[in-house]
């Protein structure tokens, strides 16, 4: 494999970078400014999925029959579920800035 060498860059081979933390704090903060939102939905998404499949209502037969009907219907599941899983992560667009060395 041919030696690569990017100028205070990160790569393969001889380079060297000069500062190789300089723009991760900022880099960091990106991330998390573009995952909060979405993750925080999924943790409120979690929770309440913990009270749906822990329904007293799954205490007998009659209750847990008439409970899965109302509450996992495929409409039901389609709207509670199809946000999280038709996201995309390569179609979020990203505000990104041009990072000068």
């Amino acid at each position: 494999m041919p030696r690569v060498h990017i100028p205070g860059g990160f790569g393969s081979g001889t380079s060297t970078p000069r500062r190789p933390c300089r723009y991760l704090p900022a880099a960091l903060r990106r991330y998390e400014n573009a995952r909060l939102q979405r993750t925080t939905a999924i943790v409120r998404g979690s929770f309440g999925n913990t009270k749906r499949f822990h329904n007293p209502a799954f205490g007998n037969p009659e209750g847990a029959a008439a409970y899965v009907e109302r509450d996992f219907r495929r409409e039901k599941l389609k709207q509670r579920y199809d946000w999280l899983y038709e996201y995309d992560a390569l179609t979020v667009p990203l505000r990104c800035q041009t990072w000068k060395q």
